[in-house]
């Protein structure tokens, strides 16, 4: 460990030499062209040295701390000549110095057990990490590896393009205290770097964009090389224990997720050519590497005899750049990124199990991909999982093609209706066309059929049953507040498409109030937003649009009149349905050919042509394909009109009721889908080792797709649903063709959950891990034992060959890998999905003026890889918090808030004083004519009252809150609030001339204040009898509400509806006053 650790220290230098003499060095490591050696360093290096010589068989973070305190011995003409030293000899120096490193530190065995147990658990945490940060002052950019590593193509020759052209203020030194600055920025700002430009990213560091841009490249090489280093410097010395006989590796583990997306970005080219630096289309490839050793002590004189260690992490890995996703490109992009985790130079033992776990998409060339890199790594055991998200959003889209005329109408109303401007035309229609049929109701809104109705639709369209967690928890007070304004003001008969029934509920009101009301509060909650786009052949998404046309729909038909009205400058096509398509040809053979010809896209998709160019744009019409290759742009007005010509056809010809069909059906699959996401996360993870830490098992994705039971759950929904009627759909379409749609829709909801899903997945290779299952392990193994070679697959019949019998299958060092296994695999790519996203996102901030060139992209999204790992990290060992607090870190939301309260500081209030309530009601009745003594007595009585007050009957609380109401209204009338104290009796302090009052003057005096009690008494009931509307209005609303049993259940939302608070939504969608302010602007009417 003494050689390894020196060699980390001096690569943190940035001297990886300089514990050797000059001449050693010269023999052992000849410079490299271009490599300069400058004398003058001669006594820094001499005093590293003597540094370095007194650390020996020294190990932690000591070591690093004493490193990072010597880069500031640099003297600045020194750091200014390394800066102009940098070069290819100085990137080969480094290599070189680090395999050295890695074989000093393999000669070295360690003495004690405990110092290899150190080993093996520090490699993947502070050691890399602290490599990682501190070499990034000395990597720099400017070489060929780590800029072509990170821009993914491109040569020498095109390298040093690159280098010529930058500026002499780009290459300067920084000073120790802005490098540090900036790469603290990189890299640990814990989750609060936003995706902004580099000029903004620059302003903020003070720095030119010059500089942020070499230095951003600089730590992303440097963030890389290291890990990958330090990965190779610990195998190296674990192969140098095994060769002891000390450990013995029983399984090596890489899992890999990878997924491409289509980016226009600038895609570096050789120097010289003709497309040089222009922004062209090329496919983004992401990879998720994670790498995996277990390891058992097979030393008898260790302490630590017999047991199994684990040794797994993560390895950074950057963006590629793929012209055609072929099997021949992705395989080559993969094995590059294996390459990274070892040199070649570490052989695993006969008696390892290799095994590469792969997960991607069902796209045909990924597979032949891996077939290529399966053939190329000899020894290793493939195991292919396909993504599990991509397979239940395929039952979603196999189920609703029977409906494919409505989602191509639920498209172009998201299209049409998501503009701005066909937002705010659609909801001025909507408003007019609400008031246009309102009926004002005084009254309470009617029970029976059309409550259970008006319940039916809020369940279905205003319900959190939404894919992510995340839309779950923005849509919840959302949803909430819309169901309460709908089920306070229209609450009548939704059925009914002639009226719109609008309930007072006893409150006073004329027809221009309500209608105030209606375009303030109840139009936007109807309409909350612009109707989505439905999402075809993605995850999620598609029920927010079926949500929000069908909450209009269900509401009187608003949704029909609305749409026609939008549409009243088009003239609507015909429609043609595809049974009146198979209609045309004649027989079944006619039939057979109609089919075909309308779904080739099954059998294409299979037999697809892996060179196909990457990207397909869809034609617009009257734009041809030629057109389109040419660069010709789309006519927005016609396709405009294409798609409200749609629109309106849909609303004329279609029941737009079967809507709440196909929410019905799409609710299962979205429940599906909100749990495979839910356990994407790295959250789950964290729940499961907590669970294994205080219970001693836990539960793994793969042994979960084994067990089944939210597949199962999923079908006895659908199953249920079988049985019962369908919610939300009114009288009038509870017909024989909506009956034979729904008995569609659900039985290829369940047909597809049982190809995609439930079939796979209780077969091989999922089958092997349900060995991790206690309760289903000796089934497991029974099953396993007698099955036949046909139906395994490759890992499972390696497996096997290792395990035969059933206790073998069960003994501890096949459990020991089996867990290793399940613990690294990934069964789906939605965060590689969701990375796509993030790198889009960057994209678009960076790409103002000028295309991003792929190489900042790709260095960007490896140092937020490194930083979203440092903060995972953080929140694991409960330090985020107080690293915040330390370095006055506050996240984006905070400072947000922050911004706002600063601009919105409002002027301190004074203190009130006086006023009623039922608590100082209370306290009045309990502590007339009570002293006390001092201070600790007060305190208890005051307690005690306290807990007296919080247990009062009903009664007891109506009576005080009735008491301080009146208590309130003689305060506002300018009189105390509980009128008048009582006679006391005279005082005579000694010292003082006071004179106690006779009896008789005494009596005369009490019967004044009695008589003057009785007259504060009938003022109050005058001033209550004399109440402004307005005031009568509140308390009555307020009463209302309170004895409203549908708003009794919205209890935690009912605050935002209270004179003191406010309720305000973005783009004041939502009503921005309180709720009884609907109230004050109806009594001032």
């Amino acid at each position: 460990m003494a050689g390894w650790d020196s060699c980390a220290a001096d690569l943190l230098r940035g001297r990886l030499d300089a514990n050797q003499q000059p001449g050693a060095s010269e023999a052992e490591a000849p410079a490299e062209a271009g490599e300069v050696v400058d004398e003058a360093d001669a006594p820094w290096n001499s005093r590293k040295s003597r540094r370095i010589g007194n650390r020996t068989n020294r190990f932690g973070s000591k070591v690093f701390r004493a490193a990072l305190r010597e880069v500031s011995l640099e003297s600045p003409e020194q750091g200014e000549r390394r800066a102009v030293q940098q070069g290819r000899g100085q990137q080969h120096a480094i290599v070189r110095a680090l395999q050295r490193g890695a074989a000093q530190g393999c000669s070295a065995a360690s003495d004690t057990a405990s110092s290899t147990i150190q080993a093996i658990m520090s490699v993947g945490t502070h050691l890399r990490q602290k490599v990682a940060l501190l070499a990034a002052k000395h990597f720099g950019w400017r070489t060929e590896k780590s800029a072509a590593a990170l821009s993914g193509v491109g040569d020498e020759a095109s390298t040093r393009g690159k280098l010529d052209l930058l500026d002499e203020d780009s290459c300067k030194p920084m000073s120790a205290e802005v490098v540090e600055t900036v790469t603290e920025r990189l890299l640990f700002s814990y989750g609060t770097r936003p995706q902004t430009a580099l000029v903004a990213e620059a302003e903020k560091l003070s720095i030119s964009k010059d500089s942020l841009r070499n230095k951003l490249l600089e730590v992303a090489s440097a963030v890389q090389l290291a890990s990958t280093q330090a990965w190779n410097m610990w195998l190296h010395r674990m192969q140098q224990l095994e060769q002891e006989k000390i450990v013995k590796c029983l399984l090596s583990l890489t899992s890999r997720t990878y997924d491409e997306t289509p980016l226009k970005v600038n895609v570096s080219q050789a120097q010289g050519s003709a497309s040089s630096g222009v922004g062209s289309i090329a496919k983004i490839l992401q990879t998720r590497l994670k790498v995996g050793w277990l390891y058992e002590v097979t030393d008898p004189d260790h302490q630590e005899f017999g047991k199994m260690i684990f040794v797994h992490g993560w390895v950074p890995t950057q963006l590629q750049i793929l012209e055609r996703t072929t099997a021949k490109d992705i395989s080559k992009a993969q094995l590059d990124i294996l390459a990274e985790v070892s040199d070649g130079s570490i052989v695993m033992p006969s008696g390892c199990f290799q095994v590469s776990v792969a997960s991607a998409d069902r796209y045909s060339a990924n597979g032949a991909a891996e077939r290529a890199i399966t053939s190329k790594r000899v020894g290793e055991t493939p195991l292919r999982l396909p993504c599990l998200v991509h397979m239940a959003s395929g039952s979603s889209t196999w189920m609703l093609h029977v409906v494919e005329e409505h989602v191509s109408a639920m498209v172009a109303a998201g299209l049409v209706i998501g503009q701005l401007s066909g937002y705010r035309a659609l909801r001025k229609l909507l408003g007019d066309e609400i008031c246009s049929m309102l009926v004002l109701c005084d009254g309470d809104a009617p029970g029976g059929d059309v409550q259970s109705y008006r319940v039916q639709v809020y369940d279905t369209y205003l319900s959190l049953n939404l894919s992510g967690e995340d839309t779950i928890s923005a849509w919840r007070q959302k949803r909430a507040v819309q169901r309460a304004i709908l089920d306070r003001f229209i609450c009548g008969n939704l059925q009914d498409t002639e009226n719109v029934f609008f309930f007072t509920k006893g409150v006073p009101m004329d027809r221009e109030t309500a209608m105030h009301i209606v375009r303030r509060h109840i139009v936007p909650a109807l309409l909350p937003g612009p109707i989505r786009v439905f999402p075809r052949h993605r995850w999620f998404g598609g029920e927010l649009c079926i949500d929000g046309l069908g909450l209009l729909a269900a509401h009187h038909g608003l949704l029909q009149r609305v749409l026609l009205k939008l549409t009243k400058d088009v003239v609507s096509a015909p429609p043609v349905s595809s049974w009146q398509t198979l209609l045309q040809a004649s027989g079944w053979d006619g039939a057979v050919e109609n089919l075909v010809a309308e779904y080739p896209q099954a059998d294409e998709a299979e037999n697809a042509d892996a060179e196909e160019p990457v990207v397909a744009v869809e034609a617009a019409p009257q734009v041809s394909a030629a057109d389109m290759a040419a660069g010709a742009s789309l006519d927005w007005a016609t396709l405009n009109r294409s798609f409200k010509k749609k629109l309106r056809s849909w609303a004329e010809t279609a029941d737009v009721h079967v809507l709440s069909l196909m929410r019905s059906a799409m609710t299962v699959i979205v429940t599906l889908l909100q749990r495979f996401l839910a356990r994407a996360k790295s959250k789950w993870d964290l729940q499961q080792q907590r669970k294994m830490a205080s219970t001693g098992s836990r539960s793994y994705r793969l042994t979960e797709i084994f067990l089944g039971r939210d597949i199962l759950e999923a079908l006895v929904s659908l199953q249920v649903r079988f049985r019962q009627e369908i919610a939300a759909l009114p009288v009038q379409s509870r017909n024989m063709q909506n009956r034979v749609l729904a008995f569609k829709l659900f039985a290829r909801a369940a047909g597809a959950i049982h190809w995609f899903l439930r079939r796979q997945h209780d077969k091989c290779p999922y089958l092997v891990f349900g060995l991790l299952d206690p309760v289903s392990r000796s089934d497991v193994a029974g099953r396993l034992e007698k099955l036949p070679l046909c139906m395994r697959d490759a890992f499972t019949h390696e497996f096997l060959q290792r395990y035969p019998k059933s206790a073998r299958m069960t003994s501890k060092k096949a459990l020991h890998q089996l867990h290793g296994i399940a613990l690294l695999a990934d069964v789906d790519i939605s965060t590689i999905e969701c990375r796509h996203a993030a790198v889009r996102r960057i994209l678009m901030a960076r790409s103002t003026s000028k295309q991003v060139g792929v190489e900042v992209l790709s260095a960007d999204y490896l140092c937020r890889q490194m930083d979203a790992k440092m903060t995972e990290m953080a929140e694991t060992l409960g330090i985020l918090q107080h690293q915040r607090e330390m370095h006055g870190i506050l996240s984006i939301r905070q400072k947000r808030k922050k911004r706002k309260q600063l601009e919105q500081k409002k002027k301190k209030k004074p203190k009130r004083t006086g006023g009623g309530g039922r608590q100082r009601a209370f306290f009045r009745a309990r502590l007339r004519g009570r002293k006390f003594s001092g201070y600790a007595e007060q305190r208890t009585v005051m307690r005690q009252l306290h807990q007296e007050l919080r247990h009062l009957s009903r009664a007891e609380n109506q009576e005080f809150a009735r008491l301080g109401w009146f208590g309130t209204l003689s305060h506002r009338a300018g009189n105390p609030s509980f009128g008048l104290h009582g006679p006391a009796e005279a005082v005579d302090p000694p010292g003082m001339a006071l004179a106690a009052l006779p009896a008789a003057q005494d009596l005369a005096v009490s019967a004044v204040c009695a008589v003057v009690q009785e007259t504060k008494s009938a003022q109050k009931e005058m001033v209550l009898r004399e109440a402004s509307s307005e005031l009568q209005l509140q308390a009555a609303l307020s009463m209302h509400v309170a004895e409203d049993e549908s708003l009794q259940r919205l209890a935690a939302i009912m605050p935002k509806f209270w004179p003191e608070e406010r309720y305000a939504f973005a783009a004041d969608v939502f009503p921005s006053v309180s709720w009884n302010g609907a109230a004050a602007e109806v009594a001032q009417a």
